[in-house]
């Protein structure tokens, strides 16, 4: 192959390498996992647990009663 034929390919048919994107970033997982119900639902039960487990704990016990 000659270095004009090689050049004629590659603005006839173009490059075949695929264009690098960017990961999304934290943030971004972040709220897309927020979308789905079951991940809300999961959270609003964690924060109900935590609360009720305090809330319910005796008074020597509370300062650990999250973990």
């Amino acid at each position: 192959m000659e270095p004009s034929d090689i050049k004629l390919r590659l603005e006839v048919f173009g490059s075949n390498r695929k264009k690098v994107s960017e990961p999304p970033g934290f943030w971004e997982l972040f709220w897309g996992a927020l979308e789905d119900l079951t991940m809300r639902i999961l959270i609003v039960a964690s924060f109900l647990s935590i609360g009720i487990e305090v809330g319910t704990a005796k008074p020597d016990h509370r300062a650990t009663a999250w973990i």
